[in-house]
């Protein structure tokens, strides 16, 4: 009975740890409580161990004590502490009495002596511009290379207006909202903990950049300079400012003063090409090519005037015209054949300025410094300047009773010694003058004329009276040359007849009032509105 007990007893066993090996084996434990403990040089951590029965007695064991060592406590052999000597990795196992192991990894480091922050290109940096709405990563260098590389980013305070989520070694910043924030990174442990920052600026940067000219390569002669304009997109960045730098040695390049997106190109004394680069403070850019082209040589030159009548005295100048226009040098040299008579001084590279000194002639003659061409001018000083001829500015003008308009006598030359001029009327019931002022007296027509004192030029201008009323009362209408045009004033919707002088109608203009500029080629126009009749010169 006894024998049949025992094998029953065996085979209950068997069957338990057959199907609840868990129940019967968990009557024996030896766990630690951490897995893997990260250390520096000299720091030390300590572990517990978890033992079924409770009275077992545990041993302690580094695997490579140089690297750490592990002592139990005396008074409670379940504690390990672990004691990190040099950088490495070992194993610390504990054993039970029972038998049951367990064991943890444990990574010692070198302390930590720096951590610096990177941008993306391996650059220390301390500034870091975001565009509000984007992410950009900082990256941190733990030092030594054997050091624990676990660091931490953090915004002291927390700020709205940006966040940073820490992955490995980098800071990846999600910018929010426009300003600036310093940003922290730090590593090592408390007691010798390491940091770095940078400020971080958020704003509305530079996107894109281009140059006005929009020519692949950008000519230019030597020795000469010209504005270089980039355009920034957007154009309300908030840092607008370029950087300028140049690659070759035809020209140099400095910012504008006044212009943010600007710089002042100089070219040298000799032909070659150039690279310029504008970039923005957050690295976009632009390139172009500048090309100095050797001198363009002239190959002719003419005088704006071949005679000029002076009296003793007077200035004139002349001006000499250079060819090509883009001629590299147009320096000219001015000479006159009798300085006693007329002498010529230079004012600008293309003008001269001659005076009139007493009564004779001289050749004034112009020679380009560039070549060698000449032309000549003949000046004839004269004890006085006869006039040659008077026009008025109107061929007809209509008037009403009682009322005045001015007539304008232009003498020919205009530096005419004797400018003196007789107006008349052939009819002074209908008309009279006083001067250049017209007064219509009656209804009718007569003719106003004009005459020099000097030579007895004239001219005349037909003047027609009529009664003031409602259809032809033209009052304060008036017609005058303009730089290439006429501008007409009137105070009443007024149809405007334009003629040549020839008589043929050239232009005509439907309901004007008000005050109209009309382009008009250059020549002499007759102007017809109303009973308003004038000659208008356009230039």
């Amino acid at each position: 009975m006894k024998k049949f007990t025992f094998y029953f007893a065996a085979l209950f066993g068997a069957i338990m740890i057959m199907f609840c090996p868990n129940e019967i084996q968990g009557q024996h434990e030896c766990s630690l409580t951490k897995d893997t403990i990260r250390l520096d040089i000299g720091q030390s951590d300590s572990v517990k161990v978890k033992v079924k029965p409770a009275t077992d007695t545990v041993a302690w064991k580094s695997k490579n004590p140089l690297i750490a060592t592990v002592q139990y406590a005396v008074s409670d052999s379940t504690w390990g502490k672990i004691t990190a000597l040099q950088a490495g990795e070992t194993e610390i196992v504990v054993t039970s009495e029972s038998g049951e192991k367990d064991s943890c990894v444990v990574i010692v480091y070198d302390p930590v002596t720096k951590v610096e922050l990177l941008d993306k290109h391996g650059m220390s940096v301390e500034t870091l511009r975001v565009a509000i709405g984007s992410k950009d990563t900082l990256y941190a260098k733990v030092s030594p290379t054997g050091a624990n590389k676990k660091v931490k980013y953090f915004f002291p305070p927390a700020t709205a207006i940006a966040t940073v989520n820490t992955v490995d070694t980098m800071g990846i910043i999600d910018a929010r909202a426009r300003g600036e924030v310093k940003i922290i990174v730090s590593a090592g442990p408390q007691d010798n903990l390491k940091t770095d920052t940078c400020l971080v600026i958020i704003d509305n940067p530079v996107t894109e950049i281009s140059f006005e000219n929009q020519e692949d390569t950008i000519s230019m002669g030597i020795s000469s300079t010209m504005l270089l304009n980039a355009m920034v997109k957007p154009v309300d960045a908030d840092d607008k400012s370029l950087h300028w730098a140049v690659e070759g040695t035809s020209v140099s390049v400095v910012p504008a003063s006044d212009n943010p997106t600007a710089a002042i190109v100089t070219s040298g004394s000799t032909p070659g090409i150039s690279k310029i680069t504008a970039m923005s403070s957050n690295g976009k850019m632009a390139t172009c090519i500048i090309k100095v082209l050797p001198p363009n040589p002239v190959t002719g030159l003419s005088l704006n005037k071949d005679t000029l009548y002076m009296a003793v005295g007077d200035r004139d100048t002349l001006i000499s015209r250079i060819t090509p226009a883009d001629a590299f040098n147009k320096k000219v040299l001015w000479e006159s054949s009798n300085e006693a008579f007329a002498s010529v001084a230079s004012v600008l590279d293309t003008t001269g300025a001659v005076t009139a000194n007493k009564i004779g002639v001289a050749l004034i003659i112009a020679k380009s410094e560039d070549g060698g061409f000449k032309d000549t001018c003949y000046v004839s000083v004269l004890d006085a300047i006869p006039v040659t001829g008077i026009a008025i500015d109107s061929t007809s003008i209509s008037l009403s009773i009682g009322k005045k308009d001015t007539l304008n006598a232009t003498i020919k030359p205009a530096n005419a010694t004797n400018k003196k001029v007789v107006w008349t009327t052939s009819d002074s019931t209908i008309v009279t003058v006083d001067s250049c002022v017209v007064s219509a007296v009656a209804s009718g027509e007569a003719w106003v004329y004009v005459q020099t004192v000097d030579g007895g030029y004239k001219d005349s201008c037909k003047v027609s009276v009529h009664k003031p009323n409602a259809i032809d009362n033209f009052e304060n209408t008036d017609v005058w040359a303009f730089d290439n045009s006429i501008r007409i004033h009137t105070e009443r919707p007024t149809q405007v007849y334009i003629y040549t002088v020839s008589g043929m109608l050239y232009r005509k203009e439907n309901a004007v009032v008000g005050e109209r500029i009309i382009v008009l080629p250059k020549g002499v126009y007759i102007v017809v509105m109303g009973n308003v009749r004038k000659k208008v010169f356009v230039q």
